[in-house]
């Protein structure tokens, strides 16, 4: 079996309801589904869940096993703390605005850009360029990111754009004369 489908995870203070292949995770006031693949079960003891083959001598049911415990420890997680991503805007003139769910951006064209975000995402900005999102699911969080990101993508020459902080931006050098 895969080495990260072996490993339990820890529930803390989320309930669990398991009905066949689906699994209903419950925080404080989140609910969170997520069906199993097939050809694997799961087993819920002492706060852990752990999850099992049904039938090992099916092929490859040992990748879905990885799959399943990594989605419902990345669910597992988002439900005990949200998680956040940061985004810097870089560039003069480049700012943003946030009204009720709606991003403003003033990203260097002639018009401005509007993002609403989705209902689960929640938006702030600590400094004049950085923009903090956080989110209890990963995907929507992800996807949230790159489709701001993609407003203006960072150009090599000068860094300008919206980027992820972490991001490492290769600067190119000019022309020379």
């Amino acid at each position: 079996m895969s080495r990260i489908g072996k490993l339990p995870i820890d529930l803390g203070d989320i309930k669990v309801v398991v009905n066949n292949s689906n699994i209903e995770l419950k925080s404080s006031s989140i609910v969170r589904n997520y069906s199993l693949s097939q050809g694997v079960t799961v087993i819920v003891e002492d706060n852990k869940i752990k999850l099992l083959p049904k039938d090992k001598t099916i092929p490859k049911i040992n990748m879905f096993v990885g799959l399943d415990r990594s989605n419902l420890n990345s669910i597992v997680l988002g439900l005990k703390a949200p998680f956040k991503t940061t985004l810097e805007v870089n560039g003069v003139g480049y700012k943003f605005l946030i009204k009720n769910r709606t991003i403003i951006f003033s990203l260097g064209y002639s018009h401005e850009v509007f993002y609403i975000l989705p209902e689960n995402v929640s938006a702030v900005f600590e400094k004049p360029n950085k923009l903090i999102l956080s989110c209890y699911d990963k995907i929507t969080l992800g996807k949230v990111a790159t489709e701001i990101c993609n407003f203006r993508k960072v150009e090599p020459y000068k860094g300008k754009g919206i980027r992820l902080q972490d991001q490492f931006v290769l600067r190119k050098e000019g022309k020379k004369k």
